[in-house]
């Protein structure tokens, strides 16, 4: 759903701001202002509060992970084709 949201209000918050910031227009930069902070703040809320509500998770990846960096991390950096 946010992706649907973003793709309505991210063309129109683009045209907002470029017609603002072009004729040094205030009126048209605080709408500008307000579609770019908002739907941050409402993302980052909602972020938040999910990991709080349904517990942290942890993907099997995550334990794969350090231990595969581990191993690769002593292994030399791929030489250049050109040398």
């Amino acid at each position: 759903m946010f992706f649907y949201v973003w793709l309505v209000m991210e063309p129109i918050r683009l045209i907002v701001g470029h017609v603002g910031n072009l004729g040094e227009r205030v009126a048209w930069l605080a709408p500008f202002w307000i579609l770019t902070l908002f739907p941050q703040l409402v993302t980052q809320v909602y972020f938040l509060m999910s990991t709080l509500i349904t517990g942290w998770v942890t993907l099997p990846i995550e334990y794969v992970r350090p231990h595969a960096h581990n191993v690769l991390a002593p292994l030399p950096p791929p030489r250049p084709l050109w040398c």
